[in-house]
């Protein structure tokens, strides 16, 4: 049958692409997250412009774990700015002290080792002033062809 969408998810998927205001750390990164952006809205059905108008947090890796986007709603969602994660790579660390995005950051570097699999449920993620956010996630790996170009991570606060 159709797929059913579970209560949130249009909300989820309505950050993926705000491309007028997404920063990246170099022309290379930028062209893999501009090309990752238009293959997920390809495998999903909705065209770069309806992605545009919708919000939620996107964080997307190259599959070197180098962060290339981090949107203005995922800025807004964790206190983090783009220039503080925008250089970063993705961590394995569990502890949230130790990476307060952790649940997030693992889940996207466990689907880039399956790319085959979707990745989705609700954690906990600690804001960069230290309070603790529920939030629902989705993790896409970004598949262009053959080529997996990375990963991508979609978030709202849950309920």
């Amino acid at each position: 049958g159709r797929h059913e969408y579970f209560e949130d998810e249009l909300e989820l998927l309505k950050g993926i692409a705000e491309l007028t205001s997404m920063a990246a750390t170099s022309s290379e990164l930028y062209r893999i997250a501009t090309r990752s952006l238009e293959v997920l809205a390809g495998q999903m059905g909705f065209t770069e412009s309806v992605l545009r108008e919708m919000m939620a947090g996107v964080i997307t890796a190259d599959m070197h774990g180098r962060i290339a986007v981090f949107n203005k709603e995922a800025q807004r969602l964790t206190g983090f700015t783009f220039d503080e994660k925008g250089r970063a790579t993705l961590s394995p660390d569990i502890s949230l002290d130790e990476n307060p995005l952790a649940p997030l950051e693992r889940g996207m570097l466990e689907v880039m080792e399956a790319p085959s699999a979707i990745k989705e449920g609700e954690a906990l993620i600690m804001k960069k002033d230290g309070e603790h956010i529920k939030v629902r996630y989705r993790i896409y790996p970004l598949v262009d062809g053959d080529d997996v170009l990375g990963v991508a991570a979609v978030f709202i606060e849950a309920a």
